[in-house]
């Protein structure tokens, strides 16, 4: 992974989650939905379930999910503007980052060297394995990404889970030095302008695949 920047974002957001790590500066480049690298788990491990149903994460807000009921935010979702002067442009970028205890699956993108996180589909299997296991802890990527030029006010949208519909993010959460498998399920609409969160799981077993949206 090349995580290039350090930074310290809103300070409700550092109540949350402390300083984050961030990604390169280029734009988030769509990539295909991987595929699962092993068979699926014959019985799937009792969940808990969050039902995220009427959240979402508009420009200046945060989302903080504790996954596993202990209290502990696992994952933070919030914005960030960046001003690109070189090229003109502000950024509204749609962060998602994990914390000390939870572990986000990157992937890194072949052309622009970005850090990425793939979307799974339903039903594809969540494990240590996944992405040749590059699950990072304290660490943020773009989900989605707002465009502005500053001179015409043209706006585009960028990033891997931008208008795909109901997707769905890996999540390894370690507590007492044991892992637990789960998932985030959410979409990034461009015509609303936010993340649109569903649904969240976290297995009670540790070390257990689980199947994403089940």
């Amino acid at each position: 992974m090349n995580f290039k920047n350090y930074a310290c974002i809103a300070v409700a957001i550092i109540a949350l989650a402390g300083c984050k790590k961030s990604t390169s500066k280029q734009d988030p480049t769509p990539v295909s939905i991987p595929t699962p690298v092993i068979d699926p788990p014959k019985d799937q491990p009792t969940m808990i379930y969050t039902d995220l149903s009427g959240k979402s994460l508009k420009m200046q807000e945060a989302v903080a999910i504790d996954l596993n009921k202990d209290g502990k935010n696992d994952v933070v979702f919030y914005t960030q503007y960046v001003a690109d002067n070189l090229n003109n442009i502000v950024k509204l970028d749609f962060m998602a980052n994990s914390v000390v205890s939870s572990f986000l699956n990157f992937s890194t993108d072949a052309t622009t060297g970005d850090d990425i996180l793939p979307p799974l589909n339903s039903g594809q299997v969540i494990h240590e394995g996944l992405n040749s296991s590059e699950w990072y802890n304290v660490s943020a990527a773009v989900v989605m990404r707002r465009v502005e030029n500053s001179t015409s006010r043209a706006v585009t949208w960028r990033g891997n889970w931008t208008d795909k519909g109901h997707l769905y993010l890996p999540i390894q959460v370690t507590k007492e030095g044991k892992k637990y498998y789960g998932w985030i399920e959410f979409e990034g609409s461009s015509q609303q302008e936010k993340l649109i969160f569903y649904k969240a799981a976290i297995a009670t077993e540790a070390d257990k695949p689980v199947l994403a949206g089940q």
